[in-house]
């Protein structure tokens, strides 16, 4: 119980009825401030004290909600936007009846062994725990917390995370198998590395065909990027030009916008006799950085491709295959002893 200063201003800090309450004084003086501290222990003592003129730390469901609506919806890209619906979904099943400045960090290990118990994976509740803690920086930014509970938390081992790489016989076989229009989609990705989203979302104004470069504009970081364009890829586009020279790139035969190609990729897998594979099409993104780091291009002309906003994320697409590994020990074996 007292007075600290945050900012500019004092703030109160004092109990009634189990609630433990911070309040700002709204002044920069520190005697005004205890001045009006004494006015709230006499009212709580002569039972005067009325909880509801006071402006409380809102619940976890409230701010969440407007976190989703005045940062993330406006700042982030559609698809991390709906990812962080889902992550606050869940979050708010386990916090949402919690005041901000009731939630510590013991409260977040109990979250963490919640989604562990329901079957939830650790790069899945780190995704939810990421979250979390931005949500306090934002509510710290407002004055609607005082501590960020979630910087005192560990975030669990990732140990589920499965890098898959297409093989090139396997590669063949699903292009081979997929629908023609699914079969593009999947040649684009291969060849650029793009995001599905990205793909869906290309526009011909972006397709500049006479310099061989896509100008990636819709990305998940907002960052412009520019992919050249392979002698493959340059075959799909001028197949796809026969639909349309305007508007979406993919389309379906009958000229309009894929949306989805989720059947038609499983469907591609199955006629492959891939299933058992379990090739998730954000894997072809993995193959294109691993290929390209196989080739020896640099990390960072892999992430600038990608779109990475830091090399640390590259370095989990981008890693040799065991035949970059076994040409790395051939090598030594051809060296001998010229080589440390």
């Amino acid at each position: 119980m007292g007075v600290y200063k945050r900012g500019r201003y004092w703030w109160l800090s004092y109990s009634y009825a189990g609630w433990h309450i911070r309040e700002s004084a709204r002044t920069m003086s520190k005697k005004l401030a205890l001045r009006l501290l004494a006015k709230r222990q006499t009212a709580i003592f002569e039972d005067r004290f009325d909880l509801h003129d006071i402006k409380l730390t809102p619940r976890f469901s409230d701010f969440a909600r407007e976190y989703l609506l005045t940062f993330s919806k406006i700042n982030k890209a559609p698809q991390s936007w709906r990812r962080d619906q889902i992550s606050v979904n869940n979050l708010n099943i386990f916090f949402g009846k919690y005041r901000l400045n009731e939630i510590k960090p013991m409260l977040i290990e109990h979250y963490k062994q919640h989604r562990l118990g329901s079957g939830r994976k650790p790069a899945t509740i780190n995704r939810e725990l990421a979250l979390l803690k931005h949500l306090y920086t934002v509510a710290e930014r407002n004055d609607e917390a005082r501590t960020n509970p979630a910087k005192k938390v560990q975030l669990l081992r990732e140990d589920n995370v499965v890098q898959r790489v297409l093989s090139e016989t396997d590669e063949e076989r699903l292009i081979r198998s997929a629908a023609p229009h699914v079969r593009r989609v999947v040649i684009c990705a291969l060849d650029t590395g793009m995001r599905l989203g990205e793909i869906l979302s290309l526009l011909w104004e972006y397709v500049d065909l006479q310099n061989r470069v896509i100008i990636v504009a819709k990305t998940k970081t907002r960052k412009t990027r520019e992919i050249p364009i392979r002698r493959r890829l340059m075959t799909v586009f001028e197949e796809a030009q026969t639909q349309a020279t305007s508007g979406h790139v993919f389309r379906h035969f009958n000229g309009e916008p894929i949306k989805s190609v989720r059947e038609g990729y499983k469907n591609a897998l199955s006629r492959a006799g891939l299933e058992h594979r379990h090739y998730l099409f954000h894997d072809l993104r993995h193959t294109f950085a691993t290929r390209l780091a196989e080739c020896g291009v640099s990390l960072f002309t892999v992430k600038e491709l990608l779109g990475h906003s830091t090399i640390l994320t590259t370095q989990r697409y981008a890693h040799p295959g065991r035949r970059a590994k076994q040409d790395a020990i051939a090598r030594l074996d051809r060296h001998g002893d010229a080589c440390p």
